[in-house]
């Protein structure tokens, strides 16, 4: 079963003395008020083999909704085809257990193509050698036409599945009839079980049919046409007379043009109304309207298949599905009852960037460690650290098994304890009279470590959300991006030689960062907003996918060395032609809104409360909240999408001009820029080589032998 580890800072956290520097105001805010930051390990266990042993064959219904309007015409609808190919190929080498020798499984296909129609162009069959070139050859003829009816896509999907489950309670019906005589009572035990996997494949908006949301989410989720409306939690699970099915949904949008806010929704493992219930259902409880939904979003088309092989790795290693973890204080050992409970242990949930009691997660894989991250929040602040007892701390982790059906709770108890038996007390006692740094065991370095690269992470979310949010300009989001991105390379040089795992953790983080320094400059706000949604999904979830890497590479080597420097020029030039209201480039004299906690200092770091689904109107460069709406000096009112940020423009010529020892100032590069307005904060991206930083989440470590499957098996995907 799972196992959880919780580590937590102390007093003496910030008494270490190899923590960097420049991380120590970003900690002292976390800590600010006796708060203590945690990180939360689930560990699953590896597949438990027992040799000699077949497990029966698990049942996998792969089904995709194909748009083939006219938008797909060319690349799109080559690439689109060819996943599907090469779906197929890696599902063959899998249903024998080439990953899982000792479960292996059988596999089903269907193919439904829609524009203005809908129909079913591979009919439901069985994945084999003799079945394989047929489906190749269907897909090989599919060619794009009409519009895009989303809503005619959906019905057509409900009859096949319709005529699908008809089939499967045929072949099955003796079977069941069988052991219900035999064993009354539990048939749910006995029953086949098939997991459906329904992929929608589109590349943009809805042109004929419904745009109702709120139907096209239950429409998508329908498996009865008998059903006269369809509801969500009715299909998520459902029981048939002789086989039992679960559902699992993977939206994937094409390129710039997809419709981000509408596949949101429906990729949503919440119905669009009401209102999303994850952060109000009490901890602990699963939510009946939560469905195993993902949504993929590909601005190059051969990415697809490297993503398609993420999700069919995960499918085949799973361990559990529909999983939600909720957190609370249980209070002192010696407490009696619930008055007497000292404060507040919270859990940040990356979708909506806010802390709360409970957080959900799509899955968890076999042989993996999930880090979530913590908070603990005193009533009285002072009280904390002093206390004799320890604070109890209470972790409930629900989920289901999705090849079983059967529901389970892992529940455990965790300490928070004071300063005298927490992390501190790994590092001796410093003797008295000596001047020497005390010495710090490999093992306290790296929760040290590893708290801190947590703390980063969550300023990195904030940084990805509030750049899709435009709700700053992009000077003061380069501003943020640039402090971080220091903070990391200090913390990758003391680990990149000895601590392989955090210097790989270090270095995805690095590639975060970059990418939101490389959207400065997209000049399409759609595919700026395609960027950062798709790599902090994959960043969060801990893909092993390099999403955004392209992106990242628009960083220049070391370019924010400069940035004090540029900033001074370009407050200087704007004083010298009379901008009397000139500020520091970066921070625009920004009040800045409390974060998360109450005790957010100001100019330390972008908010964190942005609603989950923001309102994008791709059409013009404002920020969202309503044309002309003003939020004072903290704020801009534009999206600068076209302009990009004009401090990070001038930080990359100083950079660039260095490294090619130009001899120009940077006040002359600044009136070069001013000279070309219409490029004026525009750059050749691949100015510079990729640094040694690129493409970062390959280098994970690929010493276990499922990591080795997993990239092997994206690979497979991946190739011509």
């Amino acid at each position: 079963m799972i196992s959880t580890r919780l580590t937590t800072t102390n007093e003496g956290f910030l008494s270490h003395t190899f923590i960097p520097e420049n991380t120590r105001q970003m900690i002292e805010r976390r800590l600010m008020g006796n708060k203590k930051f945690g990180k939360l390990e689930l560990k699953v266990p590896m597949i438990d083999r027992v040799v000699g042993t077949k497990r029966k064959p698990r049942n996998i219904v792969i089904g995709f909704l194909l748009d083939i309007s006219g938008s797909m015409q060319g690349t799109k609808l080559m690439y689109a085809t060819n996943t599907i190919k090469k779906l197929v190929e890696v599902v063959l080498s899998e249903r024998n257990g080439k990953t899982i020798e000792d479960q292996p499984f059988h596999a089903w296909i269907y193919v439904i193509t829609f524009d203005s129609d809908a129909q079913l162009v591979i009919p439901f069959q069985e994945i084999t050698d003799e079945t394989v070139p047929k489906i190749i050859e269907h897909l090989d003829h599919i060619r794009t036409k009409g519009s895009t009816d989303y809503e005619r896509a959906f019905q057509k999907q409900t009859e096949v599945i319709e005529d699908i489950l008809a089939k499967l309670n045929e072949t099955h019906q003796r079977h069941d009839d069988h052991q219900l005589h035999d064993d009354q009572g539990h048939n749910d035990d006995h029953r086949e079980h098939y997991h459906f996997l329904q992929f929608f494949e589109t590349d943009g908006e809805i042109t004929q049919g419904s745009k109702n949301i709120e139907k096209l989410y239950a429409m998508m989720r329908n498996t009865s046409t008998s059903a006269a409306a369809a509801t969500p939690t009715a299909t998520t699970t459902t029981t048939n007379a002789s086989i039992r099915l679960t559902f699992e949904y993977y939206t994937i949008g094409y390129g710039t043009d997809v419709d981000l806010d509408c596949l949101k929704s429906l990729a949503s493992p919440y119905p669009p109304l009401p209102e999303p219930s994850a952060k109000t259902a009490a901890a602990g409880t699963t939510n009946p309207d939560y469905s195993c939904s993902t949504l993929a979003t590909i601005l190059k088309p051969d990415d697809i298949s490297w993503q398609v092989g993420e999700i069919l790795f995960k499918v085949i290693m799973r361990y559990a599905n529909k999983v939600e973890v909720g957190v609370s204080v249980v209070g002192p050992a010696t407490a009696t009852s619930a008055a007497t409970m000292p404060g507040t242990i919270e859990i940040f949930e990356y979708q909506t960037h806010q802390w709360g009691s409970s957080t959900t997660l799509h899955s968890l894989v076999h042989g993996e460690n999930k880090a979530l991250w913590v908070q603990y929040t005193p009533d009285i602040p002072d009280a904390v650290g002093t206390s004799s007892s320890p604070i109890q701390i209470h972790v409930e982790i629900k989920f289901e098994n999705q090849f079983t059906g059967e529901d389970y709770t892992c529940t455990f108890e965790h300490e928070i304890h004071d300063a005298s038996t927490d992390v501190q007390s790994l590092v001796p006692d410093l003797p008295a009279g000596e001047q020497q740094e005390p010495p710090v065991s490999t093992e306290t370095f790296q929760k040290v470590i590893s708290l801190i690269l947590g703390m980063a992470q969550i300023e990195i979310f904030k940084q990805f959300r509030e750049v899709e949010a435009g709700r700053y300009d992009k000077d003061t989001i380069v501003h943020e991006a640039y402090k971080t991105i220091r903070m990391l390379y200090a913390i990758d040089t003391m680990t990149r030689l000895n601590y392989p795992v955090i210097a790989s953790q270090t270095l995805n983080l690095i590639t975060d960062v970059k990418v939101i320094i490389g959207t400065t400059t997209i000049n399409n706000a759609r595919e700026e907003t395609l960027v950062l949604h798709a790599r902090r999904i994959c960043s969060a979830e801990q893909s092993v996918f390099n999403t955004g890497a392209e992106v990242s590479r628009r960083y220049v080597e070391f370019e924010e060395d400069h940035e004090e420097h540029a900033k001074r020029v370009i407050k200087e030039a704007k004083k010298a032609n009379g901008e009397t209201n000139a500020t520091d480039v970066g921070t625009n004299g920004n009040q800045y809104d409390n974060d998360d906690d109450e005790y957010e200092e100001m100019n330390d770091a972008l908010p964190s409360r942005i609603p989950t689904m923001m309102p994008q109107n791709f059409d013009t460069p404002f920020a969202v909240g309503g044309s002309g709406a003003s939020h004072g000096n903290r704020k801009s009112n534009r999206r600068n999408i076209s302009t990009g940020s004009e401090l990070r423009t001038l930080c990359v010529k100083i950079a660039l001009a260095r490294k090619n020892k130009e001899d120009i100032t940077a006040e002359d590069l600044y009136k070069q820029m001013c000279l070309r307005p219409h490029s004026c904060y525009q750059y050749d991206p691949d100015c510079d080589a990729p640094g040694q930083y690129d493409d970062t989440f390959s280098s994970t470590p690929m010493d276990d032998e499922y990591t080795q499957r997993r990239m092997g098996m994206m690979r497979q995907m991946s190739s011509s």
